[in-house]
């Protein structure tokens, strides 16, 4: 399998993950509802914080999830995986029209590498435990953790020219969780 329908299968997964969660935070919601809060901003957030999480604090060079979604660049609202952003339209099982996530079939069966599930699953536990609903559930709120971390206002800010975060590095993904982890213990 080529790296681009890679990508799209695991985060075709990652998406599963993402609306049974909201799913269980907001039971009294229609499919409709809780498909359309799934805006491209939203999306985008959540993914690179699950990509995070992955991260392993060890001396190896693994930079879990992100050995995946490489391809980060930071936006004006925060890192964007450049690759699922564009093709968001292209993921089999998924409707997405206008910026927000219209239908997730549940009869797809694609195919998840088993090393990238066992990935997305504990990195999804560690998220779930990390944030809570509100930051979750809420826009605005996810943009403001990616703000205050370490890589985006770095490459934003200073960057003239390439916004590419250089998620390949682990020295700095490291800085970026450790950040990350002051920010949630500090909300929680």
């Amino acid at each position: 399998m080529c790296k681009a329908n890679r990508k799209l299968e695991a985060f075709r997964y990652i998406l599963t993950k993402f609306v049974g969660r909201q799913k269980e935070l907001t039971p009294a919601s229609s499919d409709v509802e809780i498909f359309s809060s799934f805006s491209n901003k939203r999306l985008m957030k959540l993914l690179y914080l699950l990509c995070l999480e992955s991260v392993p604090f060890d001396d190896s060079d693994e930079k879990g999830l992100f050995e995946i979604f490489d391809n980060m660049i930071a936006y004006p609202n925060g890192p964007v995986e450049q690759d699922v952003y564009d093709g968001l339209e292209l993921i089999p099982g998924v409707k997405y029209e206008n910026g927000k996530l219209v239908n997730l079939s549940v009869e797809y069966s694609g195919s998840i590498e088993p090393r990238y599930r066992e990935m997305v699953n504990d990195a999804f536990k560690k998220l779930v435990q990390h944030i809570d609903e509100k930051i979750f559930l809420e826009t605005e709120r996810l943009i403001n953790i990616v703000h205050n971390l370490y890589l985006w206002p770095k490459t934003y800010v200073s960057s003239s020219e390439s916004k590419s975060i250089d998620v390949a590095n682990k020295s700095e993904l490291i800085k970026e969780k450790q950040i990350y982890d002051q920010i949630v213990s500090q909300i929680a």
